[in-house]
């Protein structure tokens, strides 16, 4: 595998350049998060003392700044750890759903000839009308997708300069994470290449003419239907019509026919499995689609580059602690606690009494990727016994905050944001008591 210049990540985050990390916003379940992190701080920033000021801290510049390096752990409380139980246990089943929904209607010939649980899907019949008896269609059996590998160890980029807001007890640091492209991006499996696997498999049962292919899979036993979709919506336009003529009529555009298989299949292992950078370089049609300039087909040339590095860096929100203070930690706590709808993002608008007007439907938390202590605390503290400083929590979120002061919110934000907390409150996630908090989420909701 080899990179072109331009692939390879470059010492340091990306703040400064014309390239700007993404923000993370994927729902990740806690199993994934990186276990340990290796956090580049320069300015040492997670170093506190009492009497520190940390007015003097600027933008680093990475070319010329000694790094400095902290190795710090993924902690997690009682209900994260039923967490990680409840999601694991809940992906089994919906897979399994999956498979079942696949397959539903579909009579596969001996299937306890495949062993372990497998994948597949129906290869659509070249002829026969719709609604008419056809032969049985193949139907490709392949491994299902690797289960997302948990991630030991990660790299976490502090830089000062990139301060979005500061709380009471925490401030909240625009940074990047470096981790497996694995994680974030799911494996390939070529399309093209299964099928190439197939019809060679076929043309060794069947022959080349097909004189070997058996009578079972010749006689018409299958029938091919249109599935039912939506209809097509129908509406009026008579905005301020002056007359009758001038009523406008629309009619939405159909979707795309869908067609549905029941009955008998052949079934057809394809010894074609999923594909990854980390285990292999793609094949040639994953390459081409990924618009990666070909290398010259002579042996003695060096082969095409990879279209892209095996790891990528993401922008996150991260939250250090002040100086013996446990707020942190219980925001955490709670975090790991709330139910899973309260990070699910949705378009649309509700209408949330007493109010009347319609406000957006979004997420009412922000992501959450993970609460990190620094290796070998004991009593909430590690000390720097060279420096006299103490090392701090961290909390990292949902890059989706910025600095903002109640007397300058408008009234629209104010009606926006006032749903939400009525809703907490009233689920008893809220004291009567609670402060205008400083950071506004750009997805949903002000709090952390």
């Amino acid at each position: 595998m080899c990179f072109t210049q331009r692939n390879i990540l470059r010492r340091g985050p990306w703040f400064h350049s014309v390239y700007k990390a993404p923000n993370l916003q994927n729902r990740l379940p806690l199993r994934s998060l990186p276990k340990k992190l290796i956090v580049h701080d320069p300015r040492n920033v997670l170093a506190v003392h009492p009497l520190r000021s940390y007015k003097e801290l600027h933008e680093v510049d990475w070319t010329n700044t000694k790094d400095v390096t902290h190795v710090y752990n993924m902690t997690l409380s009682a209900d994260g750890r039923e967490r990680i139980e409840e999601q694991s246990r809940r992906d089994k089943e919906q897979k399994v759903l999956e498979r079942e929904k696949k397959r539903k209607g579909l009579i596969i010939q001996d299937i306890d000839q495949f062993e372990g649980p497998f994948d597949g899907s129906v290869v659509p019949p070249m002829t026969g009308n719709l609604h008419s008896p056809v032969e049985p269609p193949i139907f490709v059996v392949h491994d299902p997708p690797p289960e997302l590998k948990v991630v030991e160890v990660a790299h976490l980029y502090i830089d000062p300069g990139q301060v979005k807001g500061r709380g009471n007890h925490s401030m909240v640091l625009c940074v990047e994470l470096e981790v497996p492209r694995s994680l974030l991006v799911p494996d390939i499996l070529c399309y093209e290449c299964v099928m190439k696997d197939v019809k060679k498999t076929i043309i060794e049962r069947d022959g080349e003419d097909g004189s070997r292919k058996d009578i079972k899979w010749k006689m018409k036993s299958g029938v091919r239907r249109e599935a039912e979709g939506r209809q097509p919506v129908i509406w009026r336009n008579a905005m301020f019509p002056v007359d009758e003529h001038e009523v406008e009529w629309y009619i939405s555009q159909p979707p795309a026919p869908r067609w549905s298989y029941r009955r008998p299949v052949r079934p057809i292992r394809t010894n074609v499995g999923w594909q990854n950078l980390e285990r292999g370089p793609y094949c040639g049609h994953v390459t081409k689609r990924l618009h990666v300039e070909k290398g010259s087909e002579w042996s003695n040339k060096p082969p095409p580059p990879a279209p892209h590095p095996p790891i990528a860096r993401v922008s996150l929100a991260a939250k250090p602690s002040k100086m013996w203070d446990p707020q942190l930690e219980h925001e955490a706590r709670n975090y790991q606690s709330f139910p899973e709808y309260f990070y699910e993002h949705w378009s649309g608008y509700n209408v949330v009494g007493p109010q009347d007007d319609p406000v957006p439907v979004g997420a009412l938390v922000p992501q959450f990727y993970g609460f990190y202590t620094p290796e070998g605390m004991v009593d909430n503290e590690v000390w720097d016994r060279s420096s006299y400083l103490s090392l701090i929590m961290l909390l990292l979120v949902e890059n989706c905050v910025w600095q903002m002061k109640k007397d300058k919110m408008s009234v629209d934000e104010k009606y926006h944001y006032s749903p939400v907390f009525r809703y907490l409150f009233f689920n008893d996630l809220l004291t009567s008591l609670f402060f205008c908090f400083l950071l506004r989420s750009e997805c949903a909701s002000p709090f952390h």
